[in-house]
């Protein structure tokens, strides 16, 4: 079962990423672009992370899911961004 509050992400998320996410965007303009990050885990300094798609299975913890991460420079400028999935 995919998290209900995410349904439209993946549809989105290879449009976003071909069409609107380049290496020298600032924090802001992403942030602008796409709302507040969420971080809930320790991913690293100057990393943050949106989550895609998050599937709970038949449970409350998660199994699988999709995570675009986005490594900013000290300026808060994007140097890479990456679409990963994990599973548990």
């Amino acid at each position: 079962m995919d998290d209900i509050f995410y349904s439209n992400r993946e549809a989105m998320v290879n449009d976003l990423i071909e069409n609107y996410l380049y290496k020298g965007m600032s924090y802001s303009k992403l942030e602008e672009l796409l709302g507040p990050h969420n971080n809930y885990a320790n991913i690293g300094q100057w990393t943050i992370g949106y989550e895609i798609m998050v599937d709970y299975g038949r449970d409350i913890d998660p199994v699988k899911g999709k995570t675009l991460y986005f490594k900013l420079d000290k300026d808060s400028t994007i140097i890479n961004y990456q679409l990963e999935y994990w599973e548990h």
